[in-house]
């Protein structure tokens, strides 16, 4: 019995062709990612979780970067080959100072790879809060106001390691194949490999 079904844009019906749309345009995306597919059966889920995820992620007024950071390391502490691979994905397209093996050393040590001071103090919190909220303490949040981080700051990181741990649940539980043109960061399942069992 599958997990999930991928519904692809021309097999949706037209309330989620509308939503899948509504993605690539807003993205600039040709392709419509496998996380968006899966919740193809659901109008009201596409359209909640996309806007939930450019909100977070286009909004703010943290760098598109450092919150594509701070995902990757949720994604990497948490286990999620999806997110992992998707957001490692994201950073190569954005930063021109960034390779796949600078990645594959930060998912080991966040002190292996030169980054800014602050990157560096909201991708720590962000690996000690997805390990565990409840060690969270206030030096942890005094650390990222002394990187320079104003309370609305703080806010968006915060959201942004929400929303990476959700999504994160969601594709682990699901199994989510990667995207063609993803490359694996963490080991991936059998099911990555062969699809959905």
């Amino acid at each position: 019995m599958s997990r999930y079904v991928l519904v692809e844009i021309d097999d949706a019906s037209p309330p989620i062709r509308e939503q899948y749309e509504a993605f690539l345009r807003a993205s600039g995306g040709f392709e419509v990612p496998n996380w968006l597919k899966c919740f193809g059966h659901s109008a009201s889920l596409a359209g909640a979780y996309r806007l939930f995820l450019r909100g977070v992620l286009q909004d703010g007024e943290l760098p598109y970067i450092l919150k594509e950071l701070v995902i990757f390391i949720v994604s990497v502490t948490n286990g999620s080959p999806y997110c992992s691979a998707a957001h490692s994905h994201s950073i190569l397209a954005t930063s021109r100072s960034l390779s796949f093996n600078d990645l594959i050393a930060l998912a080991q040590d966040l002190d292996s790879v030169q980054l800014p001071e602050a990157s560096r103090a909201a991708m720590k919190f962000a690996k000690k809060m997805a390990t565990d909220p409840n060690i969270i303490t206030d030096e942890d949040f005094a650390k990222l106001t002394d990187a320079g981080f104003e309370d609305q700051h703080i806010a968006e990181i915060l959201s942004v390691i929400a929303l990476a741990i959700m999504f994160n649940n969601i594709t682990i539980a699901m199994q989510l194949p990667l995207d063609e043109g993803y490359r694996p960061v963490l080991p991936l399942p059998t099911a990555h490999v062969a699809g959905a069992q």
